[in-house]
């Protein structure tokens, strides 16, 4: 703690020296270290392009939620990503996830009609329907996004309403604190995309406006 230090009249003629006050010195715990030094805490794992990754895959704290999202896309295999963290997810849509996870969203889902699915990832149901019939190479980098996006919403409406076919039915709903918005229509954006799930964050507060 800083001490007080009364008020000192310079004279030209005095020898007398300022007395300054002595600051404790700040010791940094040493978990946060790395951080105060800029340094990551933990280590990225390399991503390579065209290759199959057969290590385990990394689940941290911040990644449980990507787990239960690459569940309804097939188990985190299928989406071949090095790590469920947000960098691993990334490198994973950006190399293009596996066409199979549209198989494996279809058939996760309970009762959201095609017609929606289609509407919220931006495609139309033909385009679902081929990728579904063919079921075999990768998904182009906006489409994977999208799917992720979709599939990461539902999950986190899943926990809010505690049953996967409630959170469907409030996806294809208007809901008034969205200003009449059916959510599932708010994910053609990420900005729409943030404003659903910052409302399902209030509803998990009991603010439902």
């Amino acid at each position: 703690m800083i001490q007080s230090v009364q008020s000192v009249t310079l004279d030209p003629a005095s020898s007398q020296k300022l007395q300054y006050p002595q600051l404790a010195p700040v010791t940094i715990p040493a978990k946060h270290q790395d951080a105060a030094h800029g340094r990551a805490s933990h280590r990225v794992p390399k991503v390579h392009v065209g290759e199959q990754v057969t290590e385990p895959v990394a689940v941290g704290p911040s990644s449980q939620n990507s787990a239960a999202v690459a569940a309804l896309l097939g188990r985190p295999k299928f989406l071949r990503a090095a790590s469920l963290e947000m960098l691993g997810v990334h490198n994973a849509i950006v190399r293009g996830l596996p066409a199979s996870t549209l198989v494996h969203l279809k058939r996760s889902l309970v009762c959201l009609a095609m017609v929606d699915l289609a509407r919220a990832l931006g495609v139309s149901e033909r385009t679902i329907l081929r990728h579904i019939q063919k079921n075999s190479g990768r998904l182009e980098t906006e489409l994977g996004c999208r799917v992720w996006r979709f599939a990461e919403l539902l999950v986190r409406a899943t926990m809010v309403f505690g049953d996967q076919e409630k959170a469907e039915r409030w996806l294809s709903s208007n809901v008034m604190g969205l200003d009449g918005w059916r959510p599932i229509d708010l994910l053609q954006t990420s900005l729409g995309a943030q404003l659903a799930d910052e409302f399902l964050g209030r509803l998990e507060y009991g603010v439902y406006t």
